[in-house]
């Protein structure tokens, strides 16, 4: 498949591809249980467009709303925000709470 076929394929079925990639990302990543793929529009709107579970949907709202946690961070920072438990991570006290 050449690759403008690859990304029209991906396009035209984008919410597929991003549920598949967040489950992929579920199965494959030792520790992990929830995934979510957040984005930040244009006019500053945290969004989230892929959700393996209804709790990480709340994760995502619950960081929308704060201002604070791994999303945001890894948004921020332009990198992965990882932690072993984000109820005693000090860099996101309001969240972890």
């Amino acid at each position: 498949m050449t690759t403008s076929r690859l990304l029209t394929a991906l396009s035209t079925h984008a919410d597929e591809t991003l549920s598949w990639v967040t489950y992929a990302v579920r199965d494959t990543v030792a520790g992990v249980d929830y995934v979510t793929i957040t984005v930040l529009e244009d006019d500053g709107t945290l969004s989230t467009i892929g959700s393996t579970d209804p709790v990480a949907l709340r994760a995502d709202a619950a960081q929308y709303s704060l201002r604070q946690g791994p999303a945001i961070a890894a948004l921020q920072d332009a990198q992965l925000a990882v932690s072993s438990d984000v109820r005693d991570d000090d860099r996101w006290p309001d969240y972890g709470a």
